[in-house]
């Protein structure tokens, strides 16, 4: 690797170090936990866009891009349509949470449902959060151990340690301060790179851009998108800590034209790239948005390309490992007594570490971005599909919404078994989340009180 790159990276990843350790310490619980509920417009539109351009779905979506052309982009509509239903929901939703000090996804499930509800939710969070961990590492140690010539294993830890070292110190408030400065990189040099792209001497890809996409693909992509900002538990974190309606207004709106800019960039390079690069077929379609921008641009814009997948990994990873230690302690151990709530900063500390550790060892073993993504995007838009039910009733209860989203895991996984992981494999999670619902709903179990304040485990 040139030396360029090399400086490049090192002042990146220390830049990214001191922005998440400064001031030197945490100035209380609330900022660790939720940053002081006290997230501007602007911070909270860049964390929530940070947090969801990860390596999966930059992978995920090139993949895409390569078979199908610009037809792709119906993930990105679908993921408009789906913040757009979310900041619906959540202008209530902000305010229910600054009242009863909600932290997490299940805390609003726990209120209006139970604890069995809440402990059933925090449990899919934690699953569905620990698959996007591993989607990312894989990603990015895959895709940076390609482009430096090092191992995967060497890769996944250069992202991983800067990443628990300021998730230790800092918690949430780490989070949303590195998300400012991941996205501002991102978004910098995906311009910088699609100029460069654009620039290039390459064959019209006006005839091959598009290639029909079945309408039930087409459906499956939407409703991916539709659902998943809705069971997506690190939004509803983000949700709860902007300081107002109007600041989570600007947020979602930051985010959602985020997403549209971004889906026309990378549709724009990777149709370059197919007809170029890739045009032989000798990269892999995993690799091929990196390796092909890295092989069609000189040493520094490479450098700089290693930084943006490096930004886009990180500032997923992180929001993904705090959010399911969240889930895992405040959510589970917690509500089981296995933990007691003035211990749980130290408890999340210690899950923070043994997530990182488990996600270096995840993306070693697992080697497919694409088929982790859509596995563990069934098990978000399973909790989607409840969230969106708890909006309109209180009927479900604890037990109806423990068993819907069971269900919707068993269905999905066997559907992994026998056809393999597609865009189908997430559709059925959800489709069969909501069948068992209804069912749930036609059959009601004993009314759920809501939980005091308390015995929920809050201060």
């Amino acid at each position: 690797m040139p030396t360029v790159d090399i400086i490049l990276i090192v002042l990146f990843l220390a830049a990214m170090v001191i922005v998440g350790l400064w001031p030197g310490k945490i100035r209380g619980r609330e900022a660790f936990l939720i940053s002081d509920r006290n997230l501007g417009g602007v911070s909270t539109g860049f964390t929530i866009a940070a947090s969801k351009i990860g390596g999966g779905l930059l992978v995920t979506y090139s993949t895409l891009v390569f078979t199908f052309g610009y037809s792709a982009l119906w993930l990105f509509v679908g993921y408009v349509i789906g913040y757009t239903l979310f900041y619906i929901y959540a202008r209530s939703l902000q305010q229910e949470a600054k009242a009863h000090g909600y932290y997490t996804m299940a805390d609003f499930f726990q209120m209006r449902f139970g604890k069995a509800a809440g402990i059933a939710v925090g449990l899919g969070c934690a699953i569905s959060m620990t698959g996007w961990i591993f989607t990312n590492l894989i990603a990015g140690g895959d895709l940076i151990a390609t482009l430096t010539n090092i191992s995967s294993l060497k890769a996944t830890l250069l992202m991983a340690a800067p990443m628990a070292v300021y998730l230790l110190v800092g918690g949430f408030h780490s989070v949303v301060k590195t998300d400012i400065l991941q996205y501002i990189a991102m978004m910098v040099i995906f311009v910088v790179i699609t100029v460069a792209m654009g620039n290039l001497e390459t064959p019209k890809i006006a005839a091959t851009a598009t290639k029909p996409m079945a309408g039930g693909m087409i459906f499956n992509f939407i409703l991916l998108g539709a659902l998943f900002p809705m069971g997506s538990a690190e939004l509803w974190q983000r949700a709860y800590a902007a300081r107002d309606r109007k600041g989570l207004f600007v947020g979602i709106g930051i985010a959602s034209v985020t997403f549209i800019v971004l889906g026309l960039a990378l549709s724009f390079i990777c149709l370059s790239l197919r007809e170029t690069t890739l045009a032989d077929g000798s990269v892999a379609a995993q690799l091929g948005l990196v390796k092909g921008v890295a092989q069609s641009v000189g040493p520094i814009l490479t450098g700089l390309w290693i930084i943006a997948f490096m930004a886009a990994i990180i500032s997923s990873a992180d929001t993904f490992v705090f959010t399911t230690a969240s889930a895992l302690v405040e959510d589970v151990f917690e509500r089981a007594g296995i933990l007691r709530r003035d211990q749980r900063i130290t408890g999340m500390r210690v899950v923070i570490i043994l997530l990182c550790g488990v996600g270096v060892l995840g993306a070693v073993a697992f080697k497919s971005v694409v088929t982790v993504a859509f596995f563990y995007a069934g098990v978000t838009m399973s909790l989607g599909v409840v969230a969106l039910l708890a909006r309109f009733t209180r009927r479900l209860g604890g037990t109806g919404i423990a068993v819907a989203l069971l269900a919707g895991l068993v269905a999905s996984t066997c559907e992994a078994f026998s056809s393999g992981v597609t865009a189908r494999t997430a559709s059925v999670n959800a489709g069969v989340t909501l069948l068992v619902a209804l069912l749930a709903l036609a059959f009601p179990t004993k009314k759920s009180q809501p939980q005091p304040q308390a015995e929920r485990g809050h201060l």
